[in-house]
């Protein structure tokens, strides 16, 4: 029954739906240098490149844990 009114509530008219993301939107975040425990690096990309680096570094790390294309599943 909850389940069901939230669901109602969430397709209510009047309510807007989320932005469309744009893949060209530059996002900016800020990393640790390493060495140092104050200072920090501000990096810049695009949405799409931010997407293309954590697809990156996932199959890196998959590569290295031995789970890229094994079938044993673990």
């Amino acid at each position: 029954m909850m389940i069901s009114a939230l669901f109602i509530a969430m397709l209510a008219p009047g309510t807007t739906a989320p932005a469309p993301r744009q893949p060209d939107k530059v996002i900016c975040k800020r990393f640790e240098v390493t060495g140092s425990a104050v200072k920090k690096e501000k990096i810049c990309h695009t949405r799409a490149d931010w997407a293309k680096i954590k697809e990156s570094t996932q199959n890196q790390w998959s590569a290295l844990q031995g789970t890229l294309g094994s079938t044993r599943g673990n």
